[in-house]
Order: C-alpha cells, then sequence, then structure tokens
C-alpha cells in the first residue's frame, strides 16, 4: 500500500500538465500512488498522460464532466494511501513537498489538514510568496475569513475522512475546500508548514477566475456557517461580518459602530475561538476600518487597546 495517494483532476489541462506530472514524479519522495482523474477533457490531455510509463500512476476518466468536487470525491474514495496530497494540473510541487509534509504528518497524529505557503507565479514570470498562518488556534481564527489554506498545496490524513464519512460536499461547489477544512477540523487539528511547498501558477482560464460568480455564491454560504460558529445567538451582525469578510474596510459611522459591536461581542461570546488569537485579528481589522473610514467619534481607550495588541503588547 502506497503511503500517499496524490490526488490530481484535470479538464483541458493539455498546456500545463506535463510540468505538473513532472514535479509529482521526481519528488524526494516516492512512495505515492498518482491518481490522476480526467474529466472528461477535450484536447490532448489523455495522450500526455498516456505517454508517461509509470507504474505509480492510477489514471480514471470520468464519462461526463463532473466538476472539481465530484472528481475529487472519486479520487478520494479510490485512494488506497494513509495520507492524500492534492495537487491540481496547473500547479508544480517543490521536490521536498511531500517529503516535509509526510514527516510533519506522521510526527503528529493530531493534525488531519497540513498545507504550506505557495510562490504564485505569472505568465510574465514575476513571483511572490503568499503566507498562510500556522497553528491550528491561529487558522481556526483565519477560517472566520477565508479558508485558511492553499487547496492544491494540502495533505490529508484519510483515517479522518474515513472514519467521519468526509467528503467534497457539492452543496458548496467553488468553495469546496473552505467546507473540506470546515469539516476536517471539527474532528482533528490544522498546520501550514511555513515555507512555499508549491508553485501555484496564475492564469486567465483556471476555475477560480472563471467561475466567479458561483464561487461567491458558495462562499456567501460557508459566510454563514462560520458566523454561527461564533455563537452570538443572533443574525444581528451578519451583514456587517460578511461585509468584513469579503474585504471591505470602509464605513460609515453607523456601520463602523455595528461592526465594533460585533467584534466586542464575538470577544465575550463563549466560542470555540482562542481568544488570544481573535482578538488579534479582531483588532487588525478593527484599526484598518478606522482608518479607512475616517471615523472620529471612538472610544480613546478601546482603541489604544487594540493597537496595543497589534504591537504584541
Amino acid at each position: 500500500m502506497p503511503k500517499i495517494s496524490v490526488v490530481m483532476p484535470v479538464y483541458n489541462g493539455e498546456k500545463y500538465i506535463r510540468e505538473t506530472m513532472d514535479s509529482v514524479l521526481n519528488q524526494t519522495f516516492g512512495d505515492f500512488e498518482f491518481i490522476i482523474i480526467n474529466d472528461a477533457s477535450k484536447d490532448k490531455t489523455e495522450e500526455i498522460i498516456k505517454s508517461y510509463n509509470d507504474d505509480r500512476i492510477v489514471y480514471l476518466i470520468n464519462e461526463q464532466n463532473l466538476g472539481v468536487a465530484g472528481t475529487l470525491n472519486r479520487g478520494i474514495e479510490n485512494a488506497k494511501g494513509e495520507y492524500i496530497a492534492r495537487i491540481d494540473a496547473d500547479d508544480i510541487a517543490m521536490a521536498e513537498r511531500f517529503e516535509k509534509q509526510e514527516a510533519f504528518m506522521d510526527a503528529h497524529p493530531d493534525v488531519g489538514v497540513c498545507g504550506s505557503h505557495i510562490r504564485i507565479f505569472e505568465e510574465d514570470g514575476a513571483e511572490r510568496d503568499f503566507i498562510y498562518s500556522e497553528t491550528d488556534k491561529e487558522l481556526r481564527v483565519d477560517m472566520l475569513f477565508n479558508s485558511g489554506f492553499a487547496h492544491p498545496a494540502v495533505m490529508l490524513r484519510k483515517s479522518i475522512l474515513d472514519e467521519n464519512n468526509i467528503f467534497y460536499n457539492l452543496e458548496f461547489e467553488k468553495a469546496e475546500d473552505y467546507r473540506m477544512w470546515y469539516d476536517i477540523m471539527k474532528k482533528s487539528k490544522g498546520h501550514n508548514l511555513q515555507e512555499p511547498l508549491l508553485r501555484y501558477r496564475h492564469h486567465q482560464n483556471q476555475v477560480t477566475k472563471t467561475n466567479v460568480k458561483e464561487q461567491t455564491t458558495a462562499v456567501t454560504k460557508m459566510r454563514k456557517v462560520m458566523y454561527d460558529t461564533l455563537n452570538l445567538g443572533t443574525e444581528e451582525y451578519l451583514e456587517v461580518f460578511s461585509r468584513v469578510c469579503n474585504g471591505e474596510r470602509t464605513f460609515d459611522e453607523a456601520g463602523y459602530r455595528k461592526a465594533r459591536n460585533w467584534m466586542e461581542k464575538s470577544l465575550a461570546s463563549d466560542n470555540e475561538y482562542d481568544k488570544k488569537a481573535l482578538k488579534k485579528v479582531l483588532s487588525i481589522i478593527n484599526y484598518d476600518i478606522h482608518k479607512k473610514s475616517n471615523i472620529s467619534n471612538y472610544k480613546p481607550l478601546a482603541m489604544r487597546e487594540y493597537l496595543y495588541m497589534l504591537r504584541g503588547i
């Protein structure tokens, strides 16, 4: 049995799939099966896949297009490894990615999902690193506002999925990863290794750019799920919470007061979040809103407390 099952869906991936496959097959850790699911591609994807002669490749074909979530679920169902490593057919795994994630997961049996930073690269050659929080406490707070992990960079513990019947939830398609991490972290912990282990390609045809409307709808559903975890007992602040989650930082004074009330009640609520980690994030948000909204009426003591937290005092 392989230690890792690499799961990669592909749809019309002829342009980049060879580079992705090479990065997987040339990993320093070699005990894996490479499950490639062709989601009814119409280009030369199959021809490229079949040009490889490597017995670690498990090639599956969808008779009809299932989309990312459905295709990933088929990959999970067929996975035989202790861990599942995700990758997309346009990204590049750094050579030691599997080795480093497998070693961490072996050493931390309470972790169900392990990600990493990513190195984003553009078609013009420009590169930048995208940084993710490290610890479980930090990630739980981050997930109030975003998914917390780079989907194609994660490694999952298969037993957590099997024992709790966790799959990609089709009701949250286009934000299926966000929901998956939420479900996994109800049963285990999350962690991000603090180095880039995946080169993430930005291009015009990737799913995150071609399905913006559907993704927005799915993320909005996740906003409600995450809001409920704050245990406020009311939906009074859901609208302002969603605005903040979507990156809005400019409010009128009434909106700012409502946002401040939501943050203060969230800190006072009996919820699952580490108070120090939650206060740190809310402090940054509060300061950013106050600065960008040019709010003049506020309680000086409260603002000083937020600033102290920002400075780590």
